[in-house]
């Protein structure tokens, strides 16, 4: 489907929603390339991200002990990537915050970011982790929009 109805940035989407509105009022959205099989790592949201709440992220698919990246920017993107496992499904020149995350034994990685400013709801923040390898070929999640609710 499109990412954004009308619009020219077609993506895969974990939960499809045929003949209806791709976009929706707060929450989660995942969404992914083309190819959604290549991306190995899954970037997943929790509960409901609202004002005085957080946003509770995590990111499975890696291995024990794993680094792994995390961006968040304020637009998406798809970009082919020459270096990564996967496609840029943010926009790089967009990115508000980045951190490391290490994962625990089960090769996951958990997260929780505060949202206390009012100016966050109905804001839409979009986010996307690799892991940080010395090896040519670093694996990438899918994408996943965080709509910051009431």
């Amino acid at each position: 489907g499109r990412l954004f109805d009308g619009r020219d940035q077609w993506a895969t989407f974990r939960a499809p929603t045929p003949n209806s509105r791709n976009e929706q009022s707060c929450g989660y959205r995942e969404y992914d390339q083309l190819d959604p099989f290549v991306h190995t790592l899954r970037l997943e949201g929790a509960g409901n991200p609202s004002y005085g709440g957080s946003a509770d992220l995590r990111i499975t698919g890696a291995s024990p002990g794993n680094s792994i990246m995390l961006y968040v920017s304020t637009f998406p993107d798809y970009l082919d990537s020459t270096f990564l496992a996967g496609s840029i499904l943010i926009a790089p020149d967009k990115i508000v915050s980045q951190g490391p995350l290490s994962t625990n034994s089960s090769g996951e990685a958990l997260t929780s970011v505060p949202l206390n400013k009012p100016s966050l709801i109905g804001r839409s923040f979009f986010a996307q982790a690799h892991t940080l390898s010395p090896s040519l070929y670093e694996q990438v999640s899918n994408g996943l929009e965080v709509i910051i609710c009431p």
